[in-house]
C-alpha cells in the first residue's frame, strides 16, 4: 500500500553534489505515490546531483505501478551535470509507472541519462508505462541518453522538441524492445521524435556500442517534425531485432519527416548507415516541406548482412510532395544506400530535384546477385521533375536490376528527369517506361518523327542501331536519331547479355556515350567507335537525353556481331605467263563474322613486273584495284590477276598483292600482303649443231628400291585433366550423453513451508525441499539433493557431487565443488556448475548456464562440464576446460570459453562461439573448439577477440553450419569451416583455414594466410583480397562459380581485369596482381579463364 507524500517525493533546490540511492538494494529508494514529482531538482546551483539505483514509480517488486502523479523525474530551472543511472552494475534506476513522463529535462545542460529502465517492470520484459508525452523528454541541450531501455510507454519512447533542445546525443538505447532486443515492447507512439525546431542532435553514432535498436513502437521508429533541422540518424537498426536479422517493425514508417528540412539519415564514414528494414509502412518517408535532406549509406528492406530481405512493407524511400533538393546516395561505396526487397517500389518519387547517386536497387550488396524490390526499382509521380538519376561523374550510376515491375518508371507529366550512366537490367518490365497521356503503364512507347508529342519526360525519342560490330579490341556503333531539330542529345550505350520480353533492351553496363546534333529535319547519324571487352551473343542498346535532362527510353537491342577478318592463305603464289596455276591458287580466307556479306579490295603493285592499265607490249600485268565480294557463309575467295602473255623472251618477275579498304565490319589481318612471280614461258629459237657419234651404252647399275622410313607420330598434346570438385560431408560427432548420476540415499530430509524461507543442509546426505515461496537453500558437506519448488528460488550445492532441481519459478542454482548434476526445469533460470565436472540441463525458459566457476579465475578446478540448453532462448558459457555445449530448442547463445570445446546450436537461430577474449594475451582461452549450427540459419564464430593484439595462432577450430543459411567465421588460429547444406558464408580469418561451401551457392572469403577453397556444388563465389593471404581453389567451376575482388584501401577504386595476369603452372592456373599471386585454380586451364569469372568490389 502506497503512502504518498501530497507534494513531491524528493526535492533538491539550489544544493549541489547530492546521491539519492545506491547500487545495492538496502540503499535503494521506492519513490512512487507521490501528488508531483517523483523526484525534482532545480535551481542554478543544483549541479553535479546523482541519483541510482532508485524504483521511481513503482511498487517494491518493480512490477507493479504506482504512479507519481506527475514526472517521476523533473531536472528544471537551470539544474545541470545531472547523472540519472550510470554504467556500472546496480546504478540504473527502474522509471515507470507515472502519470506523466518518466524523465524530463526542462532545462539546465550536461544532463545524463544512462543505464535505466524506463517504462518496463524490472524484468525488461513487460509494460509498466510511463503516461504524459514520453517515457523522456528533452527541451534542453548538451544532454546524453544512454544505454537505457525505453520501452512500453503510452506515447513516444523519447522526445526532443523545443528550440532549446540542440546538441543532443541519443546513444545505445534499446526503444521499442525488450531488454533483450529480441521481442516487441513498443511505446504506444514513435520511438523517438525530434521536434520544434530542435537542431544538431544525434541520434546513434558510427560503433556499434553506439547503435540504438529502436523497433516495434507503434508509429514510426523515428520522426523529425516542425522545423527540427541539421540532426542525423546514424548507424541504427530501425525495425529489426538486435542483431539486424529479424523483423521487429515499427508500426508506421521508420523514419519519417513532415516540415523537417536539412536532416541526415546516415552519413558518408564508414559505420554511419542504418538498417531500415521490417517496418510496417515505408523505410524513410519524407513528408511534406523535408526539402535538403540527405540519405546516405543505408541498407534499406535488407537483414544487415546485405543478402536477405527485411522487407519494410511499403516503398524503401517514399517521397510527398514538395521536400526539394534531397540526395539519395553518394559517389562513394559509404554513401551507397542499399534499397532492396521492399514490398512496395525502391524508391517513390513525387517530388522536384532529387539526386538519386551510386545506389543498388534491387540487388544484394554486391550488386549483382537479386533481391529485388516488389514494385518498381524507381517510380517518379508527376510531382517528380528534374530528378537525376545516375549522372556523368564517377560513381553517380546507380544499379537498378531484379525489381519486379519497371527499372525507372516516369510518370504522365513529370518532365526533366535525367537517367544516366546507370546499370539496368533483369527488372520484370521495362528498364525505362516512360507513360504516355492517353495510356497508363502502357510498355514501350514508339519513336514520333520530328519528336513532338507530350508525356512523361516529353516522349523523348531512343536511338536506333543498325549494326554493332567488334573487331576483338575496339566496339562500332552505328545508327540513327530522330527528334528536334538543330538539338544537342547525349546519347549512351549500354551493353546486355539479355534483352527483356519486349526485344528492348535494358542497360546492363554502361559502355560510353557521344554528343550528336540533328539536322535541320531533326535527323542524325552515327558511327561512334568505343573501346571495350566484349564476347558474342551480347546486345547493344542506347538511350538519348536532350538539353533539359528529359531521357529516353532504351533503344531496341541490336546483337553485337564479331567483325569479318581476311587474309592471304600464304605469302607467295606463282602463275604462267599464260595464267595457269603453278601450285597453290591465289586465296583469300575470311573467318569470324562470315553469315554476313562483305568485302575487300586488292592492290597491285610493281615489283620487278611492271604494271599498266592496258596489256600493251612492255606491260606484264593490269594494275587495277580489283573488288573481291564474300556472300553470305563464303569462307574463301580465290583470286584473278590478269597476266600479259607475250612472247618476249624474259627473267621470271614479281609483283605484289595488297589487301585494304575492307567493308563494314571488315578488317585485315597481318598476312595483308602476298608476293605473286610471274614464270616466263616463251622458249629461244634453236642453234643447229653438228651430229656427234652415237657412243656405246655402259649397262646402268640396278637402282635400289628404297626402303620406306616409317614415320614416327606427331604425339598429340595431353589435355589437362578436370579434376571433380570435392564436397566432403559436413559431419559433426554425437553430443555426449548425460553422466549416470546415482542418486544417495538421504540420511536427513529437510522441508519448507508454503512461503518465503532459508534452508540450511548438515554435513551428511541431505535432501532439501523448499516447497512453495521464494526459498534459499543451502547443502554443507556430503552428496545432497536440492529441490526448489514453485516460485523462485536459490539453491547452494557447496561440497560434494550434489543433484539441484529448480522445478518452477525463475531460479538460480550453484553447483559448488565436485560433480553436480543441476536441472533448471521450468521458467527463465540462471544455472553455474562452479567446479569440477558439471552436468547443467536448462529446461525451458531463457536459461543462463554457466559451466565454470569463474571465465577468468586461474583454477584448475573448473572442469569439463556438459551444458544443455533445451528450449528457449538460452545463454550458454563453457568457461575454462574442455566442454560440451548444446543448445536445443529456441535461438541461443553458446561460448565455448577455454580449452577444447564441443558446441552445438541444434534448433533455432543460434549464436555459437568457441573462444571470446576481451583483454590480456587471451592465452588461457586458446582451444581446438567445435562447432556445429545445426537446423536453421546460425552464425558461428572459432574464436571472437575485441582486441585486434590478441592472437592464438596455434588454435585449430572446426566450424560445420549444417543445415539453413549460415555464417561461419574461422578468426584466428589454423581452422576448418563447412557450411553444410543451404546457402552459406564462410570467413577463415586469419592463419592457415580450410573452407567447405558445401551444398547450395555459398560465399567463400579466406581473407589472411594460406588457405584451401572448396566451393561444393551450386553456384559459389571465392572473396579474394588484394595483398592479403593466399588463397588455393580446388573445385572452380567455369561458368558457374565467380571470384570476387576485394581492394584495399590503399589501391585505385577500381581495377580492370586486364591487369591481372592470368598463367598456367603445371596443370593450375595462377591469377596474379602486381606481381603477387591472388590466388591458384587447381586443375583449371588458364585459357578457360575470362572476365565473366570475376567481379571487383571497393573493400
Amino acid at each position: 500500500m502506497s503512502l504518498p507524500n501530497s507534494n513531491g517525493g524528493i526535492v533538491i533546490l539550489n544544493a549541489p553534489n547530492n546521491i539519492i540511492g545506491g547500487t545495492t538494494p538496502n540503499e535503494r529508494n521506492i519513490i512512487s505515490g507521490n501528488g508531483f514529482q517523483g523526484i525534482n531538482i532545480s535551481g542554478n546551483d543544483a549541479t553535479g546531483n546523482q541519483i541510482y539505483g532508485n524504483y521511481i514509480g513503482t511498487d517494491i517488486t518493480g512490477t507493479v505501478a504506482i504512479p507519481n502523479s506527475f514526472y517521476g523525474i523533473l531536472i528544471s530551472s537551470n539544474a545541470s551535470n545531472t547523472i540519472i543511472g550510470g554504467t556500472g552494475e546496480g546504478e540504473g534506476n527502474l522509471i515507470s509507472g507515472n502519470s506523466s513522463n518518466g524523465v524530463y529535462l526542462e532545462t539546465g545542460t550536461n544532463n545524463q541519462v544512462i543505464g535505466n529502465i524506463i517504462g518496463t517492470d524490472i524484468s525488461g520484459k513487460n509494460a509498466l508505462g510511463n503516461g504524459g508525452l514520453a517515457g523522456v523528454r528533452i527541451d534542453t541541450s548538451d544532454n546524453t541518453i544512454a544505454d537505457n531501455l525505453v520501452s512500453g510507454n503510452t506515447s513516444d519512447g523519447i522526445l526532443i522538441s523545443s528550440s532549446n533542445a540542440n546538441n543532443n546525443t541519443v546513444i545505445g538505447n534499446l526503444v521499442g524492445t525488450d531488454i533483450d532486443g529480441i521481442e516487441t515492447l513498443g511505446n504506444g507512439e514513435a520511438g523517438i521524435v525530434i521536434a520544434q525546431t530542435a537542431t544538431n542532435n544525434k541520434i546513434g553514432g558510427t560503433t556499434p556500442e553506439e547503435r540504438n535498436i529502436i523497433s516495434g513502437n507503434n508509429s514510426s521508429g523515428v520522426s523529425f517534425q516542425f522545423n527540427a533541422t541539421n540532426n542525423q540518424v546514424l548507424g541504427n537498426y530501425i525495425g529489426t531485432n538486435i542483431n539486424g536479422t529479424v523483423e521487429i517493425g515499427n508500426g508506421g514508417d521508420g523514419i519519417s519527416l513532415l516540415a523537417a528540412p536539412n536532416n541526415i539519415i546516415g552519413g558518408t564514414i564508414a559505420g554511419s548507415g542504418n538498417c531500415i528494414s521490417g517496418n510496417n509502412g515505408n523505410g524513410i518517408d519524407l513528408g511534406l516541406d523535408s526539402s535538403e535532406s540527405q540519405i546516405l549509406g543505408n541498407f534499406i528492406g535488407t537483414d544487415v548482412s546485405g543478402t536477405v530481405a527485411i522487407p519494410n512493407d511499403e516503398d524503401g524511400i517514399s517521397t510527398d510532395a514538395f521536400p526539394a533538393n534531397s540526395i539519395i546516395g553518394g559517389t562513394t561505396p559509404t554513401e551507397r544506400n542499399l534499397i532492396s526487397g521492399n514490398g512496395g517500389n525502391g524508391i517513390y518519387i513525387d517530388a522536384p530535384n532529387y539526386q538519386i547517386f551510386g545506389n543498388f536497387i534491387g540487388t544484394q550488396i554486391d550488386g549483382m546477385s537479386p533481391l529485388g524490390n516488389t514494385g518498381r526499382g524507381i517510380d517518379i509521380a508527376l510531382g517528380g521533375v528534374n530528378t537525376r538519376i545516375g549522372g556523368t561523374n564517377t560513381g553517380e550510376g546507380n544499379t537498378i536490376a531484379f525489381n519486379s515491375g519497371d527499372g525507372v518508371f516516369v510518370g504522365n507529366g513529370s518532365t526533366g528527369n535525367a537517367i544516366l550512366s546507370n546499370s539496368i537490367f533483369s527488372n520484370g518490365e521495362l528498364g525505362i517506361d516512360l507513360n504516355a497521356p492517353s495510356i497508363n503503364d502502357a510498355g514501350t512507347t514508339a519513336n514520333d518523327e520530328g519528336d513532338a508529342d507530350a508525356g512523361s519526360n516529353n516522349l523523348q525519342n531512343f536511338p536506333v542501331i543498325t549494326s554493332a560490330i567488334y573487331d576483338g579490341t575496339n566496339l562500332t556503333i552505328s545508327g540513327t536519331l530522330n527528334s528536334t531539330p538543330n538539338t544537342t542529345f547525349r546519347v549512351e550505350f549500354f551493353l546486355n547479355n539479355t534483352l527483356d520480353f519486349t526485344t528492348f533492351g535494358e542497360g546492363e553496363q554502361f559502355l560510353g556515350f557521344a554528343n550528336l546534333t540533328t539536322d535541320e529535319s531533326g535527323n542524325v547519324g552515327f558511327e561512334e567507335i568505343l573501346s571495350s571487352s566484349l564476347t558474342e551473343n551480347q546486345f547493344i542498346t542506347a538511350t538519348a537525353t536532350d538539353p533539359n535532362n528529359n531521357t529516353s527510353e532504351f533503344s531496341g537491342g541490336t546483337e553485337v556481331n564479331p567483325v569479318t577478318t581476311v587474309e592471304f592463305y600464304q605469302g607467295n603464289y606463282q602463275l604462267n605467263e599464260d595464267g595457269t596455276v603453278v601450285g597453290s591458287a591465289i586465296t583469300i580466307n575470311r573467318t569470324g563474322n562470315t553469315a554476313t556479306s562483305s568485302s575487300v579490295e586488292v592492290q597491285l603493285t610493281d615489283g620487278t613486273a611492271n604494271g599498266g592499265t592496258s596489256l600493251d607490249p612492255g606491260i606484264d600485268f593490269n594494275n587495277t584495284t580489283i573488288l573481291v565480294n564474300f556472300a553470305s557463309g563464303e569462307t574463301f575467295q580465290t583470286l584473278t590477276v590478269p597476266i600479259n602473255d607475250d612472247t618476249l623472251l624474259e627473267d621470271n618477275e614479281t609483283l605484289t598483292l595488297t589487301l585494304l579498304n575492307g567493308s563494314l565490319g571488315t578488317i585485315i589481318n597481318p598476312q595483308n600482303t602476298a608476293t605473286l612471280e610471274i614464270i616466263d614461258n616463251d622458249e629461244p629459237e634453236p642453234t643447229p649443231t653438228p651430229g656427234e657419234p652415237t657412243p656405246t651404252p655402259t649397262p646402268a647399275e640396278p637402282t635400289p628400291t628404297p626402303t620406306e622410313p616409317t614415320p614416327t607420330p606427331t604425339p598429340e598434346p595431353e589435355p589437362i585433366p578436370t579434376r571433380e570438385p570435392e564436397d566432403p560431408d559436413c559431419l559433426c560427432p554425437s553430443f555426449p550423453s548425460l553422466p549416470n548420476i546415482r542418486l544417495t540415499k538421504p540420511t536427513n530430509v529437510i522441508s519448507g513451508q508454503e512461503q518465503n524461507e532459508a534452508l540450511l543442509g548438515t554435513e551428511e546426505n541431505d535432501f532439501l525441499e523448499g516447497l512453495g515461496g521464494n526459498d534459499t537453500l543451502t547443502a554443507l558437506e556430503g552428496n545432497d539433493t536440492l529441490v526448489g519448488g514453485i516460485e523462485n528460488d536459490i539453491l547452494f550445492g557447496n561440497k560434494n557431487s550434489d543433484l539441484l532441481l529448480g522445478e518452477n519459478g525463475e531460479d538460480t542454482l550453484y553447483g559448488g565443488k565436485e560433480d553436480d548434476l543441476i536441472f533448471g526445469n521450468e521458467g527463465n533460470d540462471l544455472m553455474f556448475g562452479d567446479e569440477e565436472n558439471d552436468s547443467l540441463l536448462g529446461g525451458e525458459g531463457n536459461d543462463t548456464l554457466l559451466g565454470g566457476a569463474n571465465q577468468s579465475s586461474d583454477s584448475s578446478e573448473d572442469g569439463q562440464d556438459l551444458l544443455f540448453g533445451n528450449e528457449g532462448n538460452d545463454l550458454i558459457l563453457g568457461n575454462k576446460e574442455n566442454d560440451s555445449l548444446s543448445g536445443g530448442d529456441g535461438s541461443d547463445t553458446l561460448y565455448g570459453g577455454k580449452n577444447n570445446d564441443l558446441i552445438f546450436g541444434d534448433l533455432g537461430r543460434d549464436l555459437l562461439f568457441g573462444d571470446c577474449r576481451s583483454s590480456g594475451t587471451g592465452e588461457a582461452n586458446r582451444g581446438n573448439d567445435t562447432l556445429c549450427g545445426g537446423e536453421e540459419n546460425d552464425t558461428l564464430y572459432g574464436n571472437f577477440s575485441s582486441q585486434p593484439d590478441i592472437r592464438s595462432v596455434d588454435e585449430e577450430d572446426f566450424l560445420c553450419g549444417d543445415e539453413g543459411n549460415d555464417i561461419l567465421f574461422g578468426n584466428e588460429g589454423n581452422d576448418t569451416l563447412n557450411g553444410g547444406s543451404d546457402h552459406d558464408i564462410l570467413y577463415g580469418g586469419t592463419n592457415n583455414d580450410s573452407l567447405v561451401g558445401g551444398a547450395g551457392d555459398d560465399t567463400l572469403f579466406g581473407e589472411e594466410g594460406d588457405n584451401i577453397l572448396v566451393g561444393g556444388t551450386g553456384n559459389d563465389r571465392f572473396g579474394i583480397f588484394v595483398n592479403t593471404g593466399k588463397n588455393t581453389i580446388l573445385d572452380f567451376q567455369d561458368n558457374q562459380d565467380k571470384i570476387l575482388v576485394y581492394l584495399n584501401e590503399n589501391l585505385a577504386n577500381f581495377i580492370a581485369f586486364e591487369e591481372l595476369l592470368i598463367t598456367q603452372d603445371g596443370n593450375n592456373t595462377l591469377i596474379k596482381f602486381q606481381e603477387k599471386v591472388l590466388v591458384t585454380l587447381e586443375e583449371i586451364d588458364a585459357t578457360f579463364i575470362t572476365s565473366e569469372d570475376f567481379f571487383f568490389v571497393n573493400r
